[in-house]
């Protein structure tokens, strides 16, 4: 074999080989990102009612101005400026917050 068929043979083998590892990788990328996609697109079992329930109805709510627990406590044991309809809109003086229907007094500290 002279150095002219050897020299010939070494390219064609580096080129083959260029082209067979840069398939491969374009395969794995490939098949990575179908796997990303199958993961993005997954059905998630619908929420039960009763737990929909529960959420709308905590036993307490957390605000900047205090804990609020719920209680049975009729509203018309408080004043109008103490009473709030919205616990994002509570006050240093709001003392009770009425929400979905449940009364939620501020805890002593």
């Amino acid at each position: 074999m002279d150095k002219r068929s050897m020299t010939w043979g070494i390219a064609a083998l580096a080129i083959g080989s260029t082209i067979a590892l840069s398939e491969a990788i374009t395969t794995s990328v490939q098949a990575s990102t179908v796997e990303q996609s199958r993961v993005g697109d997954s059905v998630h079992d619908p929420i039960p009612a009763a737990l929909l329930e529960d959420s709308n109805h905590p036993v307490a709510i957390r605000t900047k101005d205090g804990l609020f627990l719920k209680k049975t406590e009729p509203v018309e044991n408080f004043n109008e400026n103490e009473i709030t309809n919205d616990a994002q809109t509570t006050t240093a003086k709001t003392k009770v917050v009425v929400q979905n229907g449940d009364t939620f007094v501020k805890a002593e500290e």
